[in-house]
């Protein structure tokens, strides 16, 4: 499915300007990664955010069949990005945007919808979501 849309990985112009935001330890070079097998890791990195898109689809349109779509809050998040070859590195060790920018969605029945480019911290899903159901987070 994604053998010919692979895009190449960023490289900065100059990458020594980057050091002190990666870990040397991966390295592509290092861990020996070729051009050949990165192609072939984001082919199915990409494979399994598919699959994982498919289950979420499958989630939804039964909450939909069971009459509760409109009445569940839903939110999907990561916990990390993957550099998947940028600056010439992988894995989720630095704090660059492909490691670090991650996908975060949240759905509030009756709440407009919006898209958000705000920092924000995974710490804060547990109060912001017994905020709306309505738990006192001094309960908790």
């Amino acid at each position: 499915m994604y053998r010919s849309v692979a895009p190449d990985p960023y490289m900065p112009s100059k990458p020594g300007d980057f050091q002190d935001f990666l870990s040397d330890r991966f390295i592509l070079d290092r861990v020996g990664i070729s051009r050949q097998d990165l192609t072939l890791l984001k082919n199915y990195y990409y494979s399994c955010i598919s699959f994982v898109d498919y289950q979420i689809s499958r989630i939804l349109d039964k909450l939909k069949e069971l009459h509760l779509y409109d009445q569940t809050i839903i939110m999907f998040a990561s916990d990390h990005g993957e550099m998947l070859g940028d600056f010439g590195t992988m894995g989720k060790r630095s704090m660059l945007d492909a490691a670090s920018h991650i996908p975060f969605l949240l759905r509030v029945p009756g709440m407009k919808s919006s898209m958000r480019t705000d920092v924000c911290s995974l710490v804060d899903v547990a109060p912001t979501l017994r905020a709306l159901c309505g738990i006192d987070s001094r309960e908790a």
